[in-house]
């Protein structure tokens, strides 16, 4: 698949507006499909950059491990942070 038909069926279902009531959602259907549209363009563009934005360099990931071995409680500690 390409990064547009990933971005087609993923993209409306991790990127959407919250909607305040069913008649809002409903009525405005011609905004919604321009949003649609910005929204499968943003995460298109997510998914071909994927490298620049998620991955993890080198000595950053080597660093990381070491800092892990020497302390096992780091992970309980970030994990009891992110909440």
């Amino acid at each position: 698949m390409t990064s547009l038909n990933l971005a087609t069926i993923f993209g409306p279902n991790l990127l959407h507006k919250q909607k305040s009531t069913d008649k809002e959602f409903s009525v405005q259907s011609s905004a919604r499909a321009e949003e649609s549209t910005a929204i499968i363009a943003v995460v298109q563009k997510m998914i071909e950059n994927y490298e620049a934005l998620f991955m993890v360099g080198g000595c950053f990931f080597t660093l990381l491990l070491c800092i892990l071995k020497l302390n096992k409680e780091i992970p309980g500690w970030c994990y009891t942070r992110m909440k």
